[in-house]
């Protein structure tokens, strides 16, 4: 018999919000960011749409941070404010730390071409964010002021509310998790059970359950119905990060790079998803650890 659960409501609540909470700190785990990214999107839907949603969001979010331009006066006149793709914005700053990062990564993992790969990627998407911003800004009338005579611009820069990238990162975000519908089953921490569920057995099947009963079983439903919208969009945004790096690795493990390393991982990978309870918790380094024999213990 497992252990009872000795977590307190908050973080239940994480658990439940981050569904692996572990993948959004752990960075520079490689194998473990793979993993989890296998194991939660298993069948072909759910990667083809990470695979198209998560670029696309990242130059949105780009579009967003270009809307934030670094003011003249900051930088002691060394860069002049332009109109052009490589104006500077604080999407520059995150762009910068995120590169470096995936570098130190790529360094340490024996992945070197991957991780400037990646950050080469982060490049592209930061001039496509701005030139769509560019595209997409109002037409305001200090433009030409700034232009012929120096004027600052506004710490805050809009573009056209139609092509909000709030707006178009939720509508992707949404697409992105109600990818998730379609996966064989769903992870422990979403559902409230210790063991992965299937998607229409947990909403729908009222007699599955034995360690969630009653009034907790559908509370979870509910939940996870109502709450969609906010906690299962928002953390599909905010994986990011950590997600391009990876679906960068298996464009590339497609062309053969690193062949003999993706082989073996893909092996464990694909012997923990026909396991039916795939561990979450870590990378599975034996045939004891494949299987989520206890999420608490």
């Amino acid at each position: 018999k497992p252990p009872p659960d000795t977590r307190n409501c908050l973080l239940k609540f994480l658990d439940y919000w981050l569904i692996v909470p572990r993948v959004q700190w752990d960075f520079f785990d490689l194998l473990y960011q793979m993993y989890t990214f296998d194991i939660a999107h298993q069948g072909f839907i759910p990667k083809f749409v990470h695979f198209f949603t998560i670029p696309s969001i990242v130059i949105l979010f780009f579009v967003f941070m270009a809307q934030f331009p670094f003011q003249p006066s900051l930088m002691d006149g060394i860069i002049h404010v332009n109109e052009f793709v490589f104006d500077l914005n604080y999407g520059a700053v995150a762009l910068i730390i995120l590169m470096a990062a995936y570098i130190v990564m790529g360094f340490l993992r024996k992945s070197l071409l991957w991780g400037c790969t990646t950050a080469f990627c982060l490049v592209l998407c930061y001039i496509v964010g701005n030139a769509l911003y560019d595209q997409w800004r109002y037409d305001a009338p200090y433009l030409d002021d700034m232009r012929y005579n120096g004027t600052r611009r506004p710490w805050y820069d809009p573009v056209r509310t139609p092509y909000h990238p709030i707006l178009w990162s939720y509508v992707l975000a949404a697409v992105q998790a109600s990818s998730h519908f379609f996966v064989p089953q769903l992870p422990p921490f979403i559902t409230g059970l210790r063991h992965w569920e299937g998607v229409w057995v947990f909403l729908l099947n009222p007699d599955n359950k034995e360690e969630l009963k009653g009034p907790k079983i559908c509370l979870y439903r509910i939940l996870s119905i109502v709450l969609f919208p906010v906690l299962c969009v928002s953390v599909a945004y905010f994986s990011w990060p950590h997600l391009i790096g990876t679906e960068v690795f298996y464009i590339m493990a497609g062309v053969g790079y690193r062949h003999d390393f993706f082989e073996k991982y893909r092996l464990v990978a694909t012997k923990a998803e026909l396991s039916g309870d795939p561990k979450l918790s870590k990378f599975p380094t034996s045939v004891e650890e494949l299987t989520q024999v206890c999420m608490y213990g």
